[in-house]
């Protein structure tokens, strides 16, 4: 959650500059999507997530999505 709560409603500037550049990310219109691979761990498991998706509606942070497979 620190890290949901580190880049919500954030432009990309300012989450370079507070978790750095992303490993990957697609643009799709007004719609941008980041993706952090290994960088966060999921709470209940410690494990780390496979990626962590960072979802950019019209230059700010809306969504942030973690996935572990």
């Amino acid at each position: 959650e620190s890290f949901r709560s580190e880049v919500i409603g954030k432009s990309p500037h300012e989450v370079a500059a507070a978790i750095g550049k992303p490993d990957r990310d697609v643009d799709a219109g007004s719609t941008q999507l980041w993706f952090y691979d290994g960088k966060t761990r999921d709470p209940i498991t410690g494990k780390a997530d496979t990626y962590a998706q960072i979802i950019f509606d019209n230059g700010k942070v809306s969504d942030v999505v973690f996935a572990a497979f």
